[in-house]
């Protein structure tokens, strides 16, 4: 199948993946495996164009043009090249520089001036038998652009609360309501009074936790569910952060019927705590009636 290309921008000169720079196919592929080992992130990039484009070969072999990989973070503040002269391109990132969607995409760099380029199957209607100058570090390949997303690196946190991606925690400053206190981080906190949370620790323990589930895990679950679906900027600006990501992915994984209530697809989420609820509260109600 022809390749048309992988990006529309406006070039002095034909480049590789550029949508209509060619009339023959215009392929420049970027594929990508990786794995975790200690604090660190491997990747395994590897590049692939047609087989009969021995013009940017040569330039490979002779340095003058070099494979370069470009990984963006833009929650992190990340960005970082990574350059070679082979076709696979190996490196490390350590996990607390990047977190959530990380960008990857190739290019073919000039690594010195050529003179006189004109790559094979440049677009006679753009370029004719132009031939170009190219300076050193001009781009003359832009592939795919690959997302990856990667959870937060939780080594600094508490080990318990990095298991969930809400937590609750006393507050000093609330005294007759329980509230997310901040959602611009990648696991909300849930204040509880202080001089309550005690008891409410209680309550959540044993077969009473079905008591907690309805009050307070529910609320909250189904503020946020309300808050991942919404349209409106305030809201999308958490689309990077883990609990974002955590619902929007349970959601589609469980395949709820979009039309439902954020609070039904809370109770579905939670593999429906009112059974659980009703009897424990059955129970406890026989036991007083009975003594």
């Amino acid at each position: 199948m022809l390749n048309f290309g992988n990006v529309n921008k406006n070039f002095p000169y034909p480049v590789l993946g550029n949508i209509n720079d060619f009339d023959r196919d215009n392929l420049f592929a970027l594929t990508i495996r990786y794995g975790a080992q200690g604090n660190e992130y491997e990747f395994s990039c590897n590049l692939r164009y047609n087989a009969y484009r021995d013009d940017y070969e040569n330039f490979i072999k002779k340095k003058k043009v070099k494979y370069v990989i470009q990984a963006f973070n833009a929650q992190a503040f990340y960005r970082e090249y990574f350059e070679g002269f082979e076709k696979e391109i190996r490196f490390n990132i350590p996990q607390n520089l990047i977190r959530g969607t990380v960008l990857f995409t190739a290019f073919m760099v000039a690594a010195e001036e050529i003179i006189g380029f004109s790559p094979i199957g440049q677009s006679e209607e753009f370029y004719g038998d132009e031939s170009f100058d190219i300076s050193p570090g001009s781009q003359l390949a832009i592939s795919n652009t690959i997302k990856h997303t990667f959870d937060p690196n939780f080594n600094d946190q508490n080990e318990s609360n990095a298991k969930h991606i809400i937590t609750f925690v006393p507050d000093d400053n609330i005294t007759t309501h329980f509230q997310v206190l901040q959602w611009g981080q990648h696991q909300l906190q849930v204040g509880i009074p202080k001089k309550m949370f005690r008891e409410f620790s209680r309550s959540a323990e044993g077969d009473n936790k079905y008591f907690a589930h309805m009050a307070f895990y529910l609320p909250v679950l189904t503020e946020v569910i309300w808050r991942v679906e919404s349209d409106d900027v305030d809201n999308n600006q958490f689309s990077e952060l883990k609990w974002y990501r955590v619902i929007e992915q349970l959601i589609e994984t469980e395949d709820l019927d979009e039309n439902l209530d954020p609070h039904v697809k809370a109770q579905k989420l939670m593999k429906g705590p009112l059974k659980q609820y009703i009897k424990r509260l059955d129970h406890l109600m026989e036991t007083y009636i009975t003594g």
